[in-house]
């Protein structure tokens, strides 16, 4: 048996490159966190803004034509996490979504929330709502159609891409 001891040598790094790497070390730290803490605030809505959709949710609420539904999923397993609801009044012709854990999408998509009406001879949906941004946390938003709804058959939230003529169905729901 051979007893041999190994032995490291202990080398100091210089005191310059130490700074430096320490100085490194928190710039990135400290841009990562304001660039988290920017997302966040884009997420969440402004005090005045929240309270305008607590108002319009409880003036919806007290409609007597009120559609207050939850989202239904089609089978894309993209949205297989999202939760939500849908408040619409013929009467105010306005509504509102939520989403909870809206997917990431790339820049050259969006979704969009379009509104079929009964009373429509042309079937064509309306469109109601466009979001362009990822949403990762909870996404609240008012809507108001581009046309007057008489009598809405269904909501849909389907996915888009910038020049393409085709959307896919995501959510849907019907009174």
């Amino acid at each position: 048996m051979n007893n041999d001891v190994i032995t490291i040598e202990k080398r100091n790094l210089p005191l310059w490159l130490v700074v430096l790497l320490v100085s490194t070390l928190i710039v990135v730290l400290s841009s990562l966190g304001l660039s988290a803490y920017k997302k966040i605030q884009l997420e969440l809505p402004s005090p005045t803004q929240q309270a305008e959709l607590d108002s319009l949710k409880q003036k919806l609420l007290q409609q007597s034509d009120v559609i207050d539904t939850n989202w239904l999923h089609t089978l894309n397993p993209l949205i297989k996490d999202v939760e939500g609801r849908l408040l619409w009044s013929t009467a105010l012709q306005k509504g509102m979504v939520s989403f909870n854990n809206l997917p990431k999408i790339n820049n050259n998509q969006r979704f969009h929330l379009i509104v079929y009406d009964l009373d429509d001879p042309s079937n064509k949906p309306v469109s109601a709502l466009t979001i362009r941004q990822d949403y990762t946390g909870r996404f609240e938003q008012s809507f108001e159609p581009e046309t007057r709804i008489n009598a809405p058959l269904k909501f849909e939230l389907v996915l888009e891409e910038e020049g393409s003529d085709s959307s896919l169905p995501l959510l849907l729901a019907q009174p």
